[in-house]
């Protein structure tokens, strides 16, 4: 959903759009001017050539959803019970397990374990629990053109107020 365009600044807030629907938009974000710092070159070839999402940052992925989504995390994740598939019967259960659960993400309990004391270490962190304790939007897309250079941005800042 979008809200109405700020008349200011000529901004538009879009809640609820997917992580992947912000990283398609053309606009140009901080990552992308990061590039063109590096090298203009660069960052034409990287829109041309999309990087996939490198398991390396599941963890943290799956943490940030967790802290500032819950909900979602929820919705999107199953934790997924331990299955010994060098056995007969650890391969039906994971193969049953898979055919219930379809295209979800999953997470191991061991993972999902982690996952809670990275949260609980996040909130027992004085500065950081004022700042999420307070109402506010997470995960808002936020599109605008630069009034210098009549360039698309975009930002998608975690939570603000």
């Amino acid at each position: 959903m979008q809200a109405p365009t700020n008349p200011d600044t000529g901004a538009s807030i879009v809640n609820d759009l997917s992580n992947d629907e912000y990283h398609a938009h053309p606009a140009i974000s901080k990552s992308g001017l990061d590039l063109v710092r590096r090298a203009p070159a660069l960052y034409r070839w990287r829109q041309s050539n999309p990087q996939p999402f490198k398991a390396c940052f599941r963890t943290g992925t799956l943490a940030h959803t967790l802290l500032l989504e819950p909900e979602r995390f929820e919705e999107e994740v199953t934790i997924m019970p331990k299955f010994d598939r060098r056995t007969t019967a650890g391969k039906l259960g994971y193969d049953a397990f898979i055919a219930k659960h379809g295209q979800r993400d999953y997470a191991t309990e061991e993972e999902y374990v982690e996952l809670k004391g990275m949260r609980e270490a996040v909130w027992a962190h004085p500065a950081a629990n004022r700042l999420l304790a307070k109402n506010g939007w997470v995960e808002q897309s936020i599109f605008w053109t630069d009034p210098t250079t009549g360039v698309q941005c975009r930002c998608r800042p975690d939570k603000r107020r």
